[in-house]
């Protein structure tokens, strides 16, 4: 008996040991902060990492380039600043602290978790990037697409940048209507309306900028440019048209089915530019070339991961 009640209260005695201990440290620990009010530029970086397995360079200079390109309130000086490649990390950072807005996106993201694809995007080009590509994208997928811009914009670009030219007809007749030749000058026609995006090469931030939703709609309207439909109907081509009657932006599995279809329209069109079948080599050797710039573009288009 004097056994037992020893034991209860020794019992008890650690019970209220145990439970002392749990509420004094529950006293003497810290208030929890509101979730984001310490979050720093280096947990986004850290996160951007994680998620990403991009190198920490890129990261850094991706991330600069977008905040330079964005709509938030900087001076001249410092989008300059931004855009010269700063030769550290640590300059780099130093840099994007100074910005009220991209602190308030950093604030956010330490509240929720996340990092919203459309941070650095005006809400006009938001709601543009939503209705092409969706607004539930991961991480991956995200610099998925960014990767594709830079590559399609790039084969956009070998085609606009080469050497003005223009087809004279002769003889009597209507001249053939040459669709897939105008679809080819149509990039350069379109340099007043559509300035040339400012894309980084190697994109390493899981969010859209402004300058990926402006390259974005250049593609896009290259594509339902009236040569371009007119060069491939829908009528022979349903396959590359989405059901709202649009070719969209990075039409990979369309392309790639009807690559040997496509190949014909531009070999019908340089058959229509030499009716005779004998062009003068330097003619003919200038009209390969500009086709397979255009080759080249499909190319790219049929081969996005």
């Amino acid at each position: 008996m004097n056994r037992f009640l020893s034991f209860l209260a020794l019992f008890t005695g650690f019970a209220l040991l145990v439970l002392f201990i749990t509420v004094g440290a529950g006293y003497f620990s810290k208030p929890p902060k509101e979730p984001g009010d310490d979050t720093t530029l280096d947990d986004l970086l850290e996160f951007i990492q994680k998620s990403t397995a991009s190198e920490s360079l890129s990261i850094h200079e991706d991330l600069a380039e977008m905040t330079a390109a964005s709509t938030f309130r900087m001076t001249d000086e410092q989008r300059k600043n931004l855009r010269q490649s700063p030769t550290s990390t640590t300059e780099i950072k130093t840099q994007l602290t100074q910005i009220p807005e991209l602190n308030a996106v950093i604030k956010t993201y330490g509240r929720s978790g996340e990092l919203s694809p459309f941070a650095f995007v005006d809400e006009k080009r938001q709601t543009f990037l939503k209705e092409i590509l969706g607004d539930s994208l991961s991480p991956q997928q995200i610099i998925q697409h960014r990767q594709r811009l830079t590559k399609v914009i790039s084969a956009f670009n070998s085609i606009r940048d080469q050497d003005e030219w223009n087809i004279k007809v002769s003889g009597g007749g209507d001249p053939p209507p040459l669709w897939l030749m105008k679809t080819i000058s149509k990039p350069t026609q379109m340099i007043e309306t559509h300035p040339q995006p400012r894309l980084y090469l190697k994109p390493a931030v899981p969010c859209f900028s402004n300058e990926d939703a402006d390259a974005l709609q250049l593609i896009s309207d290259y594509h339902n440019s009236e040569p371009f439909t007119k060069a491939f109907p829908k009528a022979k081509f349903p396959k590359l048209y989405d059901r709202n009657g649009k070719i969209p932006p990075f039409p990979t599995a369309a392309v790639k089915a009807y690559r040997t279809e496509m190949e014909k329209v531009i070999l019908l069109d340089r058959a229509e530019l030499f009716p005779d079948g004998k062009p003068p080599e330097e003619y003919a050797k200038a009209v390969d070339e500009i086709l397979d710039r255009f080759r080249a573009y499909l190319n790219t288009l049929a081969e996005l991961e």
